[in-house]
């Protein structure tokens, strides 16, 4: 592993290339690199991957937000109960689930889209 500063001239051959996996900025620039050739980061005033999260003027809403939140948990529970059993990769299990109405329907729906999905392919 190279690491190189600012003051670092470039090492690297003609036509060869740099495979870097990513730099830590602070006062100092480096790029870390898995190569011996390399180039160091020209002195820039900012990063190259500042960026500002996407923004979106659609309401949140917080009851759909919760349900997806309860499909994961169940989802999780579902995984972990297969991996504690040792279940082989593509054999399809039966998993019974306890949960009011509400939860049960969405669960339905959701289950009922994904099939729909899965026999367009």
């Amino acid at each position: 592993m190279s690491i190189l500063g600012p003051k670092a001239s470039c090492i690297s051959f003609k036509d060869s290339t740099c495979r870097c996996f990513g730099y830590m900025v602070s006062k100092k620039k480096y790029i870390y690199t898995i190569d011996d050739d390399c180039f160091a980061l020209p002195n820039r005033r900012e990063a190259l991957i500042i960026s500002f999260w996407p923004q979106t003027s659609l309401p949140r809403s917080t009851d759909l937000v919760k349900r997806f939140e309860n499909l994961q948990v169940l989802t999780r529970a579902i995984r972990n109960a297969i991996a504690e059993y040792s279940v082989e990769p593509a054999k399809r299990i039966t998993a019974s689930i306890v949960g009011s109405e509400e939860v049960i329907q969405y669960i339905s729906i959701v289950s009922e889209s994904q099939k729909k999905t899965t026999n367009r392919r």
